[in-house]
């Protein structure tokens, strides 16, 4: 009776492999779709020669500074109610590629150096944490933003996640902070 069950589980068990397989492919499919769904538009004139639109693109990415210091999940809705004022034509928060989250700073675009410098000047503030200007290529701190010291000198507190070494571990301290 043994051997009558065992084709059969293994034709459920290659069911089953086929049926995951499928669903990888199916997720890896949905990831490369959203990957392909981001697009960029750019107001060209029939008439321009390849040449000339690369210069125009130029012209357009020429005149950018970083601006840093940006509080975690800071959006772009919110910096752009923040640079209404400045002039500002775009606002890029770039994404870590590792788990999307937002990084702690955003690529300001100005249409021309006088908004640039007059941009600069500006003090801004968000949730109460200052703002920095810098240049693209400047360095600052990874923690706050400043551009006077780097990470490793930084003096602000930061949260690190502690590591539980086995479960029960994490049990009895979910355990202790529900009872206090």
């Amino acid at each position: 009776m043994k051997n009558l069950l065992t084709p059969n589980s293994n034709l459920w068990k290659m069911m089953n492999q086929i049926k995951d397989d499928s669903d990888k492919i199916k997720k890896a499919k949905e990831k490369k779709a959203q990957k392909s769904r981001m697009i960029q538009v750019l107001d060209i004139p029939l008439n321009y020669k390849p040449y000339e639109i690369r210069a125009s693109r130029g012209d357009r990415y020429g005149f950018a500074l970083k601006l840093t210091g940006l509080p975690f999940g800071t959006t772009g809705r919110e910096l752009n109610e923040l640079l209404k004022g400045s002039g500002a034509k775009s606002v890029v928060i770039p994404r870590n590629p590792k788990n999307y989250n937002s990084l702690k700073y955003a690529t300001v675009y100005f249409p021309n150096e006088d908004m640039l410098s007059e941009a600069a000047s500006l003090e801004l503030k968000i949730k109460g944490g200052e703002l920095f200007w810098l240049t693209l290529d400047e360095k600052a701190c990874h923690a706050c933003g400043s551009p006077a010291h780097i990470a490793k000198d930084c003096d602000k507190e930061r949260q690190i996640k502690p590591k539980y070494l086995n479960r029960t571990q994490a049990l009895s301290q979910f355990k202790q902070k529900k009872s206090s």
